[in-house]
């Protein structure tokens, strides 16, 4: 959160609140930040009432909290998304707690509010208020309910059926009958599993309302069997909050009646708030102390534009809000009653996201009924979806406790609203209107030029810096409610940035501008990471990963969403949730190139949901038998880095990866990394003409060590401190070992021969594609493997090899060769013929030979062929090399036409004995 200003001396705030005292004191309201608190340190009192004008110019304000006239803390006034102060909770003891602010700003005028602190011992499955972002705190994160009626009882496959699609709430009309208490627990069950919260319906023992009413009370049986359906499921982990009314004014409830349950209920379980539904959100305040959370349920289409469900939200949030926060009920039916039709997708959509902009913090649709009950369109269902998907990817800004930025359309039929959090600005534009427009959007509060990505459309727009002016529109549109504006003296003067393009009939778009550096946890990716968007942070499709397959098995209602509310590496996580054991959703990332025998390791870190210990298993097919295909770790709620590593197979082209959560739970996923973790061995020369070794590894956990006469690698190897130069071909190994056991091996083979380390000309480039390590590659001593993607191999696109090697000085040459590759299969193919030539002083050139080789072109799979000239002895200092090249595809292959290649890995010149 920001100040308003500077921090303020403590003994001069105490001094200026306490020469405040004889002045004239102003009512102030104030609201806890919580419903309750348990475990918190710091509470919060959200304030109202205080100045916007002096809110948005800046003033500072001062405030005293304290309790029974002793002072519990002196601080400034924040301004978050609502101004409030912050107080330590230490000495509040449990129960209820009468707290006093005392509040002074600029205008030396003292305001006064008081308000009830509640302390509740710790307990699971709690459900709390926070009354700063309006949204809720479930297992310790911000929760934002996403959701639908249905009907009971519940169809069975309901649950899985849209929990998959991003829902995290389910409301069932039921019958509170204790002999069909069965019943109910066996879908809270269900969704249990499933990790859906249920907003539990009391309306037959409640307020009554909705579909099938209310229950007759019979001399006072009513209560206690209300108390009795409280207690069976107070405790159960699906439970979000108690639905005790649906819209009273329209059946007679009273308030009096109303508050009476309302205190039975929260007698009973002070953990879970209470809620009531109004068609009147006029109403609403009169209901206040009957309820914690108000709902209201417009249902304008077809008589009325998509567009007046704001009003709805708004006369609600204004009149019950911070204290109350407000969800939405949009309508999801029609086709009879008053109803003749049912929304269409792009219209429910609309009403869905204006009630968001409106400060909506919880969405229910009225009503679900699969497959095709109501809505009976499926695309009507998927736009519900669409936007499940898009506020669970946003609940980290949508639910922020930064200050909303202000922001504005010049068309007004266009309704706009901004969010910040953690350096994002997220812009939400929503056109009412059933025919196209031009969007012009304009932030005066934000200086900020260069690109917003287009959320859920993979495309981003040009932001623009423009001078700003208010002017009549911009006065017009300039959502007054929010604060921290821009306006000030020289306001004429400011800039502003400005999003211009156009949206559609009933369209929503959403902008992120990333106005600050993102959080990177920590930590960087290792050097040779293989795994595309390793922290799920590709945003393509909202909160699916992108860049992966998902294996679903048999199970059903398994879910991998991404998750912003928790990450160790950037600003998102996946959330793995599997509700049975073995039915998890397994993970595969895009598969990345791995070459065969070397070692590599996939790496995870993961933490479970407090209290929860699942299994998580991390795969790979691609190891090499004497190697478990699978590694599996039992979680806890602290991120934890698990791996697993191996050695590629042979004839591996291709890593199959896979991660699941293998056991009943939640758990949160991110930085997956696949990385070669084999010692990388090079070797250059020296002027001597030895070999000069050098062994790196970037696996900072293990210990490097190294053999040079071809030997394993054990833990009484050398340790690698440094180059080691060596003298003729040679055998190099080199190893990782952790403790006795050793992670990964490398080894690379020395050729000697006379032309190490020598210049060598080339009349015809390589490409960048396949450099191998550059102009020395031809000369170093170093053989490919049968894998051109090894990184030795140098290659030539549709041109012949024509090189020349200066060996320093005259020797006696007697034979030169050279290792060539063929694996069609990629356009590669071997040289038609080898010629060698010879010149003492690099001008004159004769010819010492041509080789050929009998390999098919045709013949598939990876070739290795050595085509080596001999010849009498010649003293010499040049050595020219030419490999023709077949340099088009032939006419039979299926890239006939195409540009052939040449692999060429090495240029030998009297290579020693064994070499």
């Amino acid at each position: 959160m920001r100040l308003i200003r500077v921090r303020y001396p403590t003994a001069l705030l105490m001094l200026a609140l306490m020469n405040a005292v004889d002045a004239p004191v102003l009512a102030l309201d104030a609201v806890a930040g919580r419903s309750f608190y348990t475990d918190e340190s710091v509470g919060r009192l959200v304030l109202s009432g205080l100045p916007a004008d002096s809110l948005d110019s800046g003033s500072q304000w001062r405030a005293e909290v304290s309790r029974h006239g002793q002072s519990l803390v002196a601080a400034l006034v924040q301004q978050g998304r609502r101004p409030y102060v912050e107080f330590p909770l230490s000495s509040l003891p449990q129960g209820e707690s009468e707290v006093s602010c005392r509040v002074l700003g600029d205008d030396g005028v003292p305001r006064q509010a008081s308000a009830l602190i509640t302390r509740l011992p710790h307990r699971a499955h709690a459900v709390k208020i926070d009354r700063l972002h309006g949204g809720l705190i479930v297992d310790d994160l911000p929760f934002f309910p996403f959701g639908f009626y249905c009907y009971s009882p519940v169809q069975p496959t309901l649950a899985e059926e849209e929990v998959v699609r991003g829902f995290n709430l389910m409301s069932p009309y039921q019958d509170n009958d204790p002999a069909t208490r069965s019943e109910r627990r066996a879908y809270m069950d269900r969704a249990a599993e499933l990790g859906l919260k249920v907003h539990y319906q009391l309306l037959r023992v409640g307020g009554g309302g909705g579909v099938g009413g209310s229950a007759a009370d019979q001399e006072g049986a009513l209560e206690t069997w209300l108390r009795a359906e409280v207690r069976a499921f107070r405790d159960h982990p699906a439970l979000l909050a108690w639905y005790i009314s649906d819209e009273p004014t329209g059946h007679g409830s009273t308030p009096a009646e109303l508050e009476r349950v309302y205190h039975t209920v929260r007698e009973t379980d002070p953990y879970h708030p209470v809620t009531i539904v109004f068609v009147n959100p006029g109403k609403a305040a009169n209901f206040a102390s009957a309820m914690d959370l108000a709902m209201t349920d417009p249902y304008p289409i077809p008589n009325g534009p998509p567009a007046s469900v704001r009003a709805a939200v708004r006369t609600a949030a204004d009149d019950v809000s911070p204290a109350i926060p407000v969800w939405i009920v949009p309508q999801a039916f029609g086709g009879n009653e008053w109803w003749s039709r049912e929304p269409t997708a792009a219209e429910l959509r609309v009403m869905t996201w204006l009630g968001i902009l409106e400060e909506a913090t919880g969405v229910q649709y009225f009503i679900r009924h699969g497959l095709s009950g109501f809505p009976k369109s499926p695309v009507t269902w998927s736009a519900a979806s669409q936007t499940a998907l898009e506020v669970a990817a946003l609940t980290p800004v949508l639910l922020s406790t930064e200050a909303r930025p202000s922001v504005m359309a010049t068309d007004e039929l266009i309704q706009v609203g901004a969010w910040q959090h953690r350096g994002e600005i997220v812009v939400v534009a929503v056109n009412t209107s059933n025919e196209p427009r031009e969007l012009e959007l304009k932030l005066p509060d934000l200086e900020f030029s260069g690109v917003a990505d287009v959320l859920y459309e993979n495309r981003s727009v040009e932001v623009a810096l423009t001078p700003f002016s208010f002017g009549p529109v911009g006065m017009l549109f300039r959502p007054l409610r929010m604060v921290g504006g821009m306006l000030r003296a020289d306001v004429e003067n400011a800039r502003s940035s400005r999003i211009g393009e156009s949206i559609g009939p009933y369209g929503v778009r959403i902008y992120r501008l990333a106005v600050a550096p993102g959080p990177e946890g920590g930590r960087e990716t290792e050097p040779r990471n293989l795994i595309i968007d390793p922290s799920f942070e590709w945003d393509v499709t909202a909160s699916v990963p992108a860049a992966l397959y998902a294996g679903v098995g048999a199970g059903r209602g398994a879910t991998y969403f991404v998750d912003g509310r928790r990450a160790f590496h950037g600003r998102r996580s996946v959330r793995l949730h599997t509700p049975r054991a073995m039915e998890g959703v397994a993970l595969s990332p895009f598969a990345p190139a791995v070459l065969p025998g070397r070692s590599y390791r996939l790496s995870i870190w993961a933490r479970a949901k407090k209290g929860e210990h699942p299994t998580l298993t991390l795969s790979s097919s691609s190891f090499a038998e004497d190697v478990a295909n699978s590694a599996a770790f039992v979680l806890d709620d602290r991120w934890t880095r698990y791996d697993h590593s191996g050695v590629i197979d042979s004839g591996v082209s291709r890593a199959g990866l896979s991660v699941a959560l293998s056991s009943p739970g939640t758990a949160w996923i991110d930085l997956l990394q696949f990385s070669d973790i084999s010692p990388t061995i090079s070797a250059n020369t020296t002027d001597a003409g030895q070999f000069l070794v050098i062994i790196d590894s970037f696996v900072g956990d293990a210990e490097l060590r190294y053999e040079v006469d071809g030997t394993e690698v054990t833990q009484e190897s050398p340790l690698y401190t440094g180059p080691v130069a060596l003298d003729g071909t040679t055998r190099v190994r080199a190893a990782l070992l952790q403790g006795a056991a050793v992670i990964s091996r490398a080894d690379l083979q020395l050729h000697d021969h006379a032309g190490v380390g020598r210049f060598v000309d080339l009349d015809f480039p390589y490409s960048d594609r396949y450099p191998a390590g550059g102009p020395e590659a031809l000369t170093d001593g170093v053989l490919g493997t049968s894998n051109f993607l090894d990184g030795r191999w140098q290659g030539f696109e549709g041109v012949d090899l024509e090189a020349v090697i200066d060996l320093g000085s005259a020797i006696n040459v007697e034979s030169v060769s050279a290792r060539f590759l063929q694996n069609q299969g990629s356009w590669i193919w071997l040289p038609r013929h080898f010629e060698v030539s010879s010149s003492m002083e690099g001008s004159e050139f004769i010819a010492l030979g041509r080789a050929a080789h009998a390999v098919d072109e045709r013949q598939g799979g990876a070739v290795i062929e050595e085509l080596v000239v001999r010849g009498s002895r010649r003293l010499a200092r040049y050595i020219r090399v030419r490999a023709e090249g077949v340099k088009q595809c032939p006419a039979w292959h299926g890239g006939s036409g195409g540009p052939a290649w040449i692999f060429v890995d090495e240029l030998r010149v009297n290579p020693a004995d064994g070499a």
